[in-house]
């Protein structure tokens, strides 16, 4: 039987808890303000001197919890069972009881909340809603933004129906200089208020100036006619100086980098191998290996492009039913893990790959081939690889591996709102594919691998190390790299920051590499997933974590430049993907979830 978890005094604020078994758990004096403990299970939990102020408790099991001296202020206890509970000394001013069970029976209580000292003087206005949002406007005066948002964040928790926190959240967002984010936010305004006149001005500008559709235009243009022509003068003389008028100014002032027309460096010479002109590949290269040490990839791939494509060739032959004649090669991808080509044969379009024998093992290449077929006999669009008359699916190639699979139809996926929302949806399916594919072992030992497997380590520096020696061509393929020396304190930095957090993930199938670039959207709407060479049986939250990056982040390419997160691209993945989840959930350990809260993804300058 597992042990309790031992979570006293852990900063717990905000996190997401729901559905999670914390049978037993200690958490004396753990700050859990905000969590979402939604329908948990905290039977004979130790929450003795916790905070749980403005906590969501609804449903929970809290039968024998020991919550004496606890803080439930402002907590969400709507149908939560009591019984048995210690409440001595517990705050439950402004608590939500409707339809709990097991309440002290000399509680005072009005419309279905507790009354207490923290009732203002409207009923159902707390004054700790006001004290919070006073804080979060001292805060963000003195240009703590982050700890600005944690107290706005308090003030909606108490005061969920209020105008004036969302409005203000977004006013913050925009000091942080993330537009989408003050959208969300006076989209909320509006929903609180729909006569905000002020809010519904500001966000048709900021859809105006962000390029987005508003379909409010009009209507304001009718009614303010000064819009059409000056928007942020009209602005100003209509609500005055705002955080919104502010940002454009800081817009306008901010120096404009011009976009390259003409690609440089790799580029020019990934466009001339595209063309088939290696003369002009090969005179870029001479003046890039005096620039970059990155250009010895290139110097190795070029000389091998003509013998791989006569490979590929004869890779057609060997397939049952043999394939050709090649009517068209392409290059599309000279990665450092593989080349990648178009080929068009009179039967249609075949992909070949010529893998680096160094980072793929043979056992690992066929790990990849039974999931593959394992997920095409359950529904999946994914790639067919093509075999022989023995059904192996690779050849061995001068130490490397050729594999050909069938062409996918459809079309690049764009990372739009919508196409965030289907691929969250699309990679819960795949997170929750594991029993169906009788998954229950890792990716083979040798070469590339991704996941979190060397976090889970007591030492990973000393496993990285391990690994390298344990798989020399893996080593001989970095050792020109001299990055890969920071490799090991970043893992053990990374390591104690997730140490007691990876034994409550969840695990199941992960692409590895879940990205807009990987994903088809074919034309009957289904979603075709590509390159599944680093997939594997690993915690959940780690693909969830990557795939997010590559939807939501745009990292800066010189240092000037700032991280870019589209928040709202970000808040439709993980709902999308978190609502799969809990509707078909994986088998795991005590906790079934253990990710962040909504407001940590909506928010996550705060």
């Amino acid at each position: 039987m597992a042990e309790p978890l031992d979570l006293r005094e852990a900063h717990l604020r905000a996190g997401f808890f729901a559905g999670a078994d914390l049978t037993d758990a200690d958490l004396r004096r753990a700050d859990l303000t905000l969590a979402d403990l939604t329908g948990a299970a905290v039977r004979g939990a130790r929450l003795n001197w916790a905070d749980l102020t403005c906590a969501r408790l609804a449903d929970a099991d809290l039968r024998n919890a020991d919550l004496s001296g606890a803080d439930l202020s402002g907590a969400d206890l709507r149908g939560a069972d009591l019984r048995g509970a210690l409440l001595d000394g517990a705050q439950l001013a402004h608590a939500r009881v409707a339809g709990a069970r097991g309440l002290p029976i000399d509680l005072v209580i009005r419309d279905e909340v507790v009354c207490g000292p923290n009732l203002g003087e409207r009923a159902g206005e707390p004054t700790a809603a006001m004290t919070a949002f006073r804080r979060g406007q001292t805060l963000h005066a003195e240009g703590r933004l982050a700890h600005a948002g944690r107290a706005y964040a308090l003030a909606r928790a108490w005061q969920p129906d209020s105008d004036i926190v969302p409005y203000a959240l977004a006013c913050l967002a925009l000091d942080a200089d993330d537009p989408d984010l003050a959208a969300l936010w006076l989209e909320e305004t509006l929903r609180v208020d729909a006569e905000a006149d002020r809010a519904r001005l500001e966000l048709t500008l900021l859809h105006l100036t962000t390029s987005q559709p508003n379909a409010l235009k009009p209507v304001l243009v009718a009614r303010w006619p000064q819009l059409a022509v000056a928007p942020i003068p009209a602005l100003r003389s209509l609500v005055g100086e705002t955080a919104l008028t502010a940002w454009l100014d800081r817009r306008a002032a901010t120096p404009r980098v011009p976009e390259a027309v003409e690609p440089t460096g790799h580029a020019v010479v990934a466009r001339a191998v595209a063309d088939g002109d290696l003369t002009a590949a090969n005179a870029q290269l001479r003046r890039l290996e005096q620039q970059e040490p990155l250009a010895a990839l290139w110097r190795l791939l070029l000389p091998k492009l003509q013998v791989t494509a006569e490979a590929f060739t004869a890779l057609l032959q060997t397939r049952s039913p043999p394939l050709g004649p090649l009517n068209a090669l392409t290059w599309q991808s000279l990665g450092a893990h593989a080349t990648t080509a178009r080929l068009e044969i009179p039967q249609g379009v075949v992909w070949a790959q010529r893998a680096v024998g160094r980072l793929r093992s043979a056992e690992s290449l066929s790990y990849t081939a039974q999931i593959l077929s394992g997920l095409r006999d359950h529904g999946f669009q994914v790639p067919e690889l093509l075999t022989d008359t023995a059904a192996e699916t690779r050849v061995a190639f001068d130490e490397d591996w050729l594999v050909a699979s069938a062409d996918l139809p459809g079309t690049r996926m764009q990372p739009t709102l919508d196409a965030c929302l289907r691929a969250g949806q699309l990679l819960a399916k795949i997170h929750n594919a594991a029993p169906l594919l009788n998954l229950v072992q890792r990716r083979p030992p040798g070469g590339l691998r991704s996941g979190v497997d060397l976090l889970e380590a007591r030492r990973p520096g000393e496993a990285w190390q391990a690994a390298l020696a344990t798989e020399p061509t893996l080593a001989a393929h970095l050792a020109p790299d001299a990055s890969h020396s920071h490799i090991p304190p970043l893992l053990e930095l990374t390591a104690r920051r997730l140490r007691d957090l990876l034994p409550l993930c969840p695990r199941g199938l992960c692409h590895g590499d879940f990205a807009p670039h990987n994903l088809l959207e074919q034309p009957d709407g289904a979603i075709a997933v590509l390159d599944w060479d680093l997939a594997d049986a690993a915690p959940l939250v780690w693909d969830l974590a990557r795939a997010l990056d590559l939807f939501a982040v745009r990292w800066p390419m010189s240092a000037p430049s700032r991280l870019i997160c589209t928040v709202r691209a970000c808040a439709r993945f993980f709902a999308a993907t978190r609502q799969n989840a809990r509707s078909t959930p994986p088998k795991s350990p005590r906790c079934r979830f253990f990710w962040p809260s909504r407001a940590s993804i909506w928010t996550p300058r705060f």
